[in-house]
């Protein structure tokens, strides 16, 4: 009998990695809603998060003027904003030179804000 072409085995021995840049607690969730979950944060919204240091990497949308990302880093809540008004990335008000923003658990609210460019 012919096995559908979609149809793959893998040899009892074959290791599967993690992929390091998925977080953990989305690499023990089960199911495919978790990874539904980052690939719309990572690929559709442009969020990306690594270590401690998180940035917005703005996907254009044709018709919207801004999107928000609202992220919790420990006591800290983070809200990542890509606007059609923003000129270049801040936090707090502060330019971020490289797009990176430092992220702290210090109980706080942060604004951060990222160019949103048409497409």
């Amino acid at each position: 009998m012919r096995k559908p072409p979609f149809f793959h085995t893998v040899p009892s021995t074959a290791r599967l990695q993690p992929d390091p840049g998925v977080p953990a607690r989305i690499r023990k969730a089960a199911g495919s809603a978790a990874w539904l979950y980052w690939c719309v944060l990572k690929s559709l919204l442009g969020f990306e998060k690594r270590g401690d240091r998180a940035r917005l990497k703005p996907c254009p949308v044709p018709d919207g003027e801004e999107y928000t990302v609202t992220y919790r880093f420990g006591s800290a809540l983070y809200h990542f904003t890509a606007a059609r008004d923003a000129v270049f990335p801040t936090l707090d008000d502060v330019r971020l030179e490289d797009g990176w923003a430092e992220l702290r658990s210090d109980g706080r609210t942060h604004e951060a804000r990222y160019p949103l460019r048409r497409p």
